[in-house]
């Protein structure tokens, strides 16, 4: 049976040397325009401005829309006032939303909100956080806990947050919106891209498999120069080998990351179909050595880190104070993996990051 195999290996090699001249092959490789990855669309944030306001200043606000019928009594009681504003709000919280965002005292914090958030806060040296205010939005103001004088009224800046370059240009900022009441949410959400450039995969590439050698009985082939591109949706892997047989030869996958090690890698990564036809055409053997396997395990690049570093300058970037009478707090709490392709230069990961918000107006 052995005796039998080397035969046919010996046949099929000569075969090649009368085929290819020299066992010698061109293989075409996959020039497809890159397809990059689709735009993430990410739910919009809120960023809360909590405002607290006294009794005597909501009272102010309604002053002259409460209900005096006959018998009404105006007394100046604190508990009596607190119940009588109570049952304003439940009976025509419309007419006094209406009051309360028109207010000066709103509108100037309301103001300073949007303002501190048109400008780019400074990431790295080439990066930078852009909150990106759209809207803002007023809850009905409601009682705070043990403290019958004090009313909370929520300012919630709707935000669509991205990372820029440090360098972009940024227009001058826009007016304040409208403002219009909205029941206060509170949620932050970002996309994160993490990209691998090719020539930077090719080089660690190059490191664990040039003059690496493959054996099949009597064949042999040596890994000599490494690249790694894009072609339509695929990332390609370019290799140049010596021995038995000597030429070029690709290898495509799709781009992946793995969650759980937070790396990634080409997925179900084969040869071209111009390949495959031309290794059998000079014999099978090529298929029977282990060499698709240890790229499959070579082609898997460690992220996490890259990750962790920008989760942590964002997280840096929403605690601090913005203008001299703005400050912003946040926390990420979840990071998750959308989508992995190609741009062309680089292997690209997309991430959202998930968490919270508020500004404090003082």
């Amino acid at each position: 049976m052995i005796i039998a195999r080397r035969v046919a290996t010996l046949f099929f090699s000569v075969y090649a040397l009368v085929i290819f001249g020299c066992a010698h092959f061109t293989v075409p490789a996959p020039t497809a325009p890159v397809k990059p990855v689709a735009e993430i669309i990410v739910e919009d944030s809120t960023i809360n401005v909590p405002v607290s306001l006294s009794l005597n200043s909501l009272e102010n606000i309604a002053n002259g829309l409460l209900p005096t019928g006959k018998g009404s009594d105006r007394s100046n009681d604190e508990d009596a006032s607190v119940s009588r504003i109570r049952r304003f709000l439940n009976r025509q919280i419309t007419k006094i939303d209406d009051d309360v965002v028109n207010s000066d005292f709103i509108r100037e914090r309301a103001s300073a909100a949007w303002n501190a958030l048109q400008y780019p806060i400074p990431l790295t040296d080439s990066l930078a956080l852009l909150l990106n205010p759209q809207a803002v939005y007023v809850s009905h103001p409601t009682a705070q806990n043990g403290q019958g004088d004090k009313f909370t009224v929520v300012i919630g800046l709707v935000a669509r947050p991205r990372i820029i370059a440090n360098n972009t240009p940024h227009p001058s900022a826009p007016p304040v919106p409208r403002l219009s009441t909205a029941p206060s949410g509170n949620s932050f959400h970002i996309a994160l891209e993490s990209e691998l450039s090719y020539e930077i995969v090719g080089s660690e590439l190059a490191k664990r498999l040039e003059g690496r050698v493959f054996t099949r009985d009597d064949s042999r082939i040596r890994i000599g120069n490494v690249k790694v591109y894009g072609s339509g949706e695929s990332a390609v892997l370019q290799l140049q080998v010596t021995g038995t047989i000597n030429g070029t030869i690709y290898l495509r996958g799709t781009p992946a990351y793995d969650e759980l090690s937070r790396r990634l890698y080409i997925q179900d990564l084969d040869y071209t179909v111009e390949t495959r036809q031309v290794l059998v055409k000079a014999g099978d053997w090529m298929f029977h050595t282990r060499l698709r396997e240890s790229l499959e395990n070579a082609t898997k690049w460690y992220i996490g880190d890259r990750i962790d570093g920008l989760s942590g300058l964002l997280t840096k970037a929403l605690n601090r104070k913005l203008t001299q009478h703005v400050a912003i707090s946040g926390t990420i709490d979840s990071i998750r993996p959308v989508a992995a392709g190609l741009t062309d230069t680089s292997l690209r990961a997309v991430f959202v990051l998930d968490g919270t918000a508020e500004l404090k107006v003082f």
